[in-house]
């Protein structure tokens, strides 16, 4: 993934940062550094803008994930937390938007839901790979995105099965 597809997107309109300048920092310093983040995720991250009717607002990437998980997930640079950003009013259907779109990219391969995002699950089809992992998160309310999963460490198997 080249530097300048990082630039793209961390400046697409329709990626945003919850939280403080600081927070919006981080997770920009974060996408941008290729020794923090992996490439297959920057490539999910830009499918959603360029497939996803939502814009996605960012909850955690690697740096200000609260706490540390497996290395398949934040800890490894491969997942956000995340929530649509114009949800206000329209919650079910802007949350069904970004698990539709979750579900049809072909980067994404790990899915946690979070808090009220588990009402939800039954309303979207998930794929039925060996590369796909659906899971309940915590309490928070919010979307867990993986770029990989425990079973494909290298990252990119359903891309590559598309």
């Amino acid at each position: 993934m080249s530097q300048e597809a990082r630039e793209a997107l961390v400046n697409n309109p329709k990626l945003s940062s919850k939280g403080y300048n600081s927070v919006a920092r981080t997770h920009r310093s974060d996408l941008l550094d290729p020794n923090v983040t992996d490439t297959y995720l920057i490539a999910m991250l830009q499918w959603m803008c360029d497939n996803c009717p939502e814009p996605i607002e960012l909850l955690a990437v690697r740096t200000d994930h609260p706490t540390p998980d497996q290395i398949w997930l934040h800890s490894g640079g491969k997942a956000v937390d995340c929530y649509p950003k114009n949800w206000a009013g329209r919650e079910q259907e802007a949350v069904c938007a970004v698990l539709k779109g979750f579900a049809d990219n072909p980067y994404c391969e790990n899915v946690g839901l979070g808090g009220i995002v588990q009402t939800w699950r039954s309303y979207v089809t998930w794929p039925s790979t060996q590369y796909f992992w659906l899971f309940d998160d915590d309490d928070e309310d919010h979307v867990h995105a993986g770029s990989a999963c425990q079973a494909d460490t290298t990252g990119g198997a359903r891309a590559a099965a598309a």
